[in-house]
């Protein structure tokens, strides 16, 4: 701004305002001006900032490839010269200050159209912040500017049904997000209707960069929510990556699957006419209960008595038997199941017979002789979830919780769901058997990380699919991701 110094007892001070007086009025000059060798030059410009009656405004939710939309603010007439508007972008979170005749440090005008359509890279980091700014020239020749409410960049809810072909990597998502790559982007593609992720992992493999995985920013949100379906006939080693924050720089919540060898036993009575009563299977060759009777049934003891009375959820027969009314009262040959070597006195087991499926567990004090037994070599299953970090250099296992332990047919994990609180730091994730996500698999598992790194310098933070090490039968196909983010 031009301005006019005026020598005060040996001290320049500014003038702010001269007045001239006119007709007996003192009346206030805008602005000076002296002829310097034929040019007319200005030496005084007061200062004179625009009176806004009210400010400009920008609506819209800021998410990605939204729309947002400026409207002007008002000023008092005679206070400025004319004005003209744009849309400006900064990633600096702090509210500028009105009436100031310079932009902020690092804002900068994006369009000067009213209208403005958030791109997927302006979400990234911590999302860029818009402002609809009006530049209002005032009566001294300078520039004010006035800013409305910001509208912060953000993703979106993510969706993906992967109903596209991509030869590498994922592509572009239903929703329009396009993945990143923060591992080994090898052997991963989009086949039409699946994400394929079908590159080998070593089950011992620990370096991160080996890892195959895509992910899209999140704003540097750290709490999500994904649901992503485990397609294929396999599933070990498949899961969703967070808090993703580089080249081999990440956490993941993947599903383990190992196996081993076991002889499995199968017990079965010889003798004909034998009962599967009060619920307990059948004794090889001798009702389970009699009347009078005292058997022991588990931890709870049968006791028919002589006026034929039954415990509770049992029914009298006849002929002295008591019936768990779940379990077929006249089934001939039921078979008990074993899986490993017979060493106790005490022998448990659970009717694995057609007619008899589905009944409780027996007991035995020790294997009746007039039984009969096979035997064969199976594999038997566990299945897990397994807490990752990868810090750059090493992938570790932080947590594991059991799902399904010792199992010779296990329930196919179909679907998986992951929540991830960036306020608590807590972890959790649950198997399904399918994308309705109706019918969970074992327990949940729980596990709080102690100080994670959760975004980068600059504030972002990704999240997406992941392919880990499993023990056995590898998984390969995704589908029907959504990542909810907050």
């Amino acid at each position: 701004m031009i301005s006019a110094n005026i020598n005060v007892y040996g001290s320049w001070q500014k003038i702010k305002k001269i007045f001239i007086k006119i007709g007996g009025s003192w009346v206030s000059i805008k602005s000076g001006w002296i002829n310097v060798y034929g040019s007319w030059q200005k030496f005084f410009s007061s200062f004179s900032a625009p009176t806004q009656t009210s400010s400009p405004a920008l609506a819209g939710t800021g998410e990605a490839f939204s729309s947002i939309t400026g409207f002007a603010g008002t000023y008092t007439s005679g206070t400025y010269l004319n004005i003209s508007h744009f849309i400006a972008a900064t990633s600096d979170s702090n509210t500028p200050t009105d009436g100031l005749t310079s932009l902020p440090s690092g804002m900068g005008s994006v369009t000067s159209s009213n209208s403005y359509t958030i791109t997927q890279s302006d979400t990234f980091n911590s999302g860029t912040y818009f402002y609809y700014v009006d530049q209002v020239r005032g009566n001294d020749g300078n520039y004010y500017y006035y800013y409305s409410n910001s509208v912060r960049a953000h993703v979106g809810i993510i969706i993906d049904n992967f109903n596209r072909t991509v030869s590498s990597g994922l592509g572009t998502s239903s929703s329009s997000y396009l993945y990143s790559s923060f591992g080994n982007n090898l052997s991963i593609s989009v086949n039409g209707s699946q994400a394929v992720f079908a590159q080998y992992m070593s089950s011992s493999e620990t370096n991160p960069l080996n890892y195959s995985m895509q992910s899209i920013e999140l704003s540097g949100r750290t709490s999500i929510d994904g649901y992503v379906e485990l397609s294929g006939s396999y599933f070990g080693g498949l899961g969703m990556a967070f808090w993703v924050t580089g080249n081999g720089s990440w956490f993941a919540s993947t599903v383990y699957e190992s196996s081993y060898s076991a002889t499995k036993y199968t017990y079965y009575t010889t003798v004909s006419g034998t009962s599967c009563t009060a619920g307990a299977g059948t004794d090889c060759g001798s009702s389970i209960v009699t009347m009078p009777c005292t058997r022991g049934h588990g931890n709870s003891a049968v006791n028919c008595g002589f006026d034929y009375t039954c415990p509770n959820n049992y029914s009298y027969i006849g002929s002295g038997l008591c019936t768990n009314n779940n379990v077929p009262y006249n089934t001939i040959g039921a078979t008990i199941t074993y899986y490993g070597t017979y060493t106790t006195t005490v022998y448990s087991g659970y009717v694995s017979s057609s007619s008899c499926s589905g009944g409780p567990y027996v007991s035995y004090d020790s294997l009746p002789s007039n039984c009969s037994s096979s035997s064969s070599t199976v594999s038997l299953y566990n299945t897990s979830f397994k807490i990752l970090k990868a810090d750059g250099s090493t992938v570790s296992v932080l947590h594991t919780d059991a799902l399904q332990s010792g199992v010779e047919n296990p329930t196919k994990i179909g679907a998986i769901n992951i929540n991830v609180n960036g306020s608590t730091d807590t972890i959790t994730s649950k198997a399904y058997t399918d994308g309705t996500y109706s019918s969970q698999i074992g327990s949940t598992s729980t596990y709080t990380a102690s100080n994670p790194t959760k975004n980068t310098p600059i504030g972002s933070s990704s999240a997406g699919l992941i392919k880990g090490t499993t023990g056995t039968n590898a998984g390969i196909y995704f589908d029907n991701l959504s990542i909810y983010s907050s």
